[in-house]
């Protein structure tokens, strides 16, 4: 099991309910800024903001619409000011496996107004829209005023506390091993997540489109190579696909 917190905070499963209950979605994005000048390994990391942030929003975009990327296209730049040998500010968008957008931009770079660490999020779906700032309570409407005042009602009396980031993420853990059952966040349905960032890294490399499937058949290659056990390895050579063989594993 892989600790994706941020699938473990109320306003996130609150708008994943939203959109299950008001989707498809058509546009999602997430919106990340906050000046930090790090110390360390990020300073000279290619793509530090990428591999850093990024995942974090990419997980919580696929928890929340309930889809897997397929493609991507993404730009970054290094502003003369940035302390970052490489790109820490980046826009990248998404397409999805419900033919919905997901559009992510994040910055270390830029002073003044920051937003939380889980980024600011607006959901734009078929019959109704949601944002969340990233640390309140969500906002959600409707054309219907009756039934957004409902629903906003109903999210905003939902106070009681509960654990969230990495005390729920133990929590499922504990409770999966006892309950004999496989736990959210098993490290099959966490790959797709990773490969977000990886294919975003290549498409802001290369200045085009890359999909999914690549970096995960590369991947294979590569571990196939790496492999000691022949066994392991004739088990990866036979899989039609990595993306198929992450939905049989899981």
């Amino acid at each position: 099991m892989v600790s994706q917190s941020r699938r473990f905070f109320r306003q996130v499963r609150q708008a994943r309910d939203f959109v299950a209950a008001h989707g498809p979605t058509v546009m999602t994005s997430a919106f990340f800024s906050l000046f930090t000048e790090m110390e360390g390994f990020r300073r000279t990391q290619d793509h530090p903001l990428l591999r850093d942030m990024g995942i974090h929003a990419f997980d919580t975009a696929r928890y929340i619409l309930d889809a897997d990327p397929v493609a991507v296209t993404a730009r970054g730049t290094r502003p003369e000011w940035s302390v970052y040998h490489h790109d820490a500010t980046v826009s990248a968008t998404f397409e999805m496996s419900d033919g919905s957008l997901f559009a992510y931009h994040g910055t270390w770079n830029a002073r003044g107004l920051p937003t939380w660490w889980n980024s600011e999020w607006r959901i734009g779906a078929q019959h109704g829209s949601a944002t969340w700032d990233g640390t309140g309570t969500p906002v959600v409407g409707t054309e219907d005023e009756e039934e957004t005042a409902r629903l906003q009602a109903a999210i905003d009396a939902e106070t009681a506390p509960e654990p969230d980031q990495i005390a729920a993420s133990l929590v499922e853990c504990v409770s999966a091993a006892r309950e004999g059952r496989t736990p959210m966040c098993e490290i099959h349905e966490n790959v797709l997540s990773f490969a977000m960032v990886e294919a975003a890294v290549t498409a802001v490399e290369r200045g085009e489109r890359v999909e999914i499937d690549e970096p995960l058949e590369q991947a294979r290659v590569e571990a196939i190579a790496a492999e000691a056990d022949e066994q392991a390895r004739e088990i990866m050579r036979s899989w039609s696909g990595v993306r198929e063989a992450l939905v049989a594993g899981s």
